[in-house]
């Protein structure tokens, strides 16, 4: 996390103490800051909560850390589920060498920012 977080000793800090890693100055994160920060208790919950949010217009993915193995896509250039958590399952965002995709599915450029980015996880 520190290296996708660029650095940032507040944000890291503000992580260890809301976990109770460790007690840090940072006990509050700054409420004018455009981020949600919520505790759910599965990844269902988590999914609705960000599918709700992009709904209302926000914008809101699900990321997953680099700890799940990425497939090539089917022949079809359909994308296959890699992330599966109990009977939950999604794809990991498609990748630029991943070439033909089907229909629907965006493309590495637009990934995070295309409406049908939400079926896919992103990448930390």
């Amino acid at each position: 996390m520190q290296f996708r977080a660029n650095g940032s000793d507040a944000f890291i800090q503000w992580i260890d103490n809301t976990l109770d890693v460790e007690r840090t100055p940072q006990v509050l994160w700054p409420t004018d800051d455009a981020f949600d920060f919520r505790v759910v208790d599965t990844v269902e919950g988590l999914d609705g909560v960000i599918r709700g949010q992009a709904m209302a217009g926000a914008t809101a993915r699900l990321v997953a850390g680099f700890c799940w193995p990425r497939s090539d896509p089917e022949a079809s250039g359909e994308l296959v589920d890699d992330v599966v958590v109990g009977d939950w399952r999604m794809p990991l965002n498609a990748q630029a060498e991943h070439g033909r995709l089907a229909k629907g599915i965006p493309s590495s450029d637009f990934r995070a920012s295309d409406p049908s980015g939400i079926d896919q996880v992103g990448c930390v």
